[in-house]
């Protein structure tokens, strides 16, 4: 026991997470299992049980949470045990920051993402994404 954490001593998957088997069903999460029982509710697939304490073995009910996979990923870049790297830090990035602002500067004035796209030789999907501001929303920091 570590932190207050209550460790599951059986089985465990490769990732350290225990299993447990149900009698007519597929075996289950042992964290996800404690949180419902003690919750006296089910949860719905797309719901995860986070923890608290980063330990996949804990069971300790006040070590966990429930969140959306986006809720445990920025739980786990915010602990810095995940650099999330976006934009020009991506290894297979195309474009840079200042390839984005001079495509949005020429949207602005008029431009279309088609001619944008002709002229920079870039996709045009990636244009018209990158200039409605759904990708490449801001520079990443590390």
């Amino acid at each position: 026991m570590q932190n207050g954490c209550i460790e599951w001593q059986k089985y465990k998957i490769k990732n350290g997470y225990g299993r447990l088997g149900i009698r007519n069903r597929k075996s289950v999460l042992v964290h996800r299992k404690v949180y419902e029982e003690m919750n006296g509710i089910i949860l719905d697939v797309k719901s995860l049980v986070c923890h608290k304490c980063d330990n996949p073995s804990c069971i300790n009910p006040d070590h966990l949470f429930i969140g959306s996979h986006k809720d445990n990923l920025l739980d786990s870049i915010s602990k810095k045990r995940r650099l999330y790297k976006s934009g020009e830090l991506m290894h297979n990035a195309k474009l840079n920051w200042d390839l984005v602002k001079y495509m949005r500067e020429k949207r602005n004035i008029g431009w279309t993402t088609s001619k944008i796209s002709n002229e920079i030789n870039i996709n045009h999907g990636t244009v018209r994404s990158v200039c409605a501001n759904r990708s490449w929303k801001q520079e990443a920091r590390i």
